[in-house]
């Protein structure tokens, strides 16, 4: 089995971790689409490779969002 990184799920904790963002930011991404994320039952996942591609887009736009 090979070692694939970008089906590694990341809750709406994490991601405010990894971005250092509080939790009413990240919902607000997550609910508007800007970060493309995965309906669990009630809670929303978010696949590591669309978090990196979330932010190079920001990269690209020069950090706006």
């Amino acid at each position: 089995m090979e070692n694939d990184t970008s089906e590694i799920l990341l809750t709406a904790k994490d991601i405010q971790e990894h971005l250092k963002l509080g939790s009413t930011t990240v919902n607000n991404l997550l609910v508007s689409g800007k970060l493309r994320s995965l309906k669990i039952g009630k809670s929303r996942r978010v696949r590591l490779v669309d978090l990196n591609t979330f932010i190079e887009e920001l990269l690209q736009e020069g950090g706006k969002s």
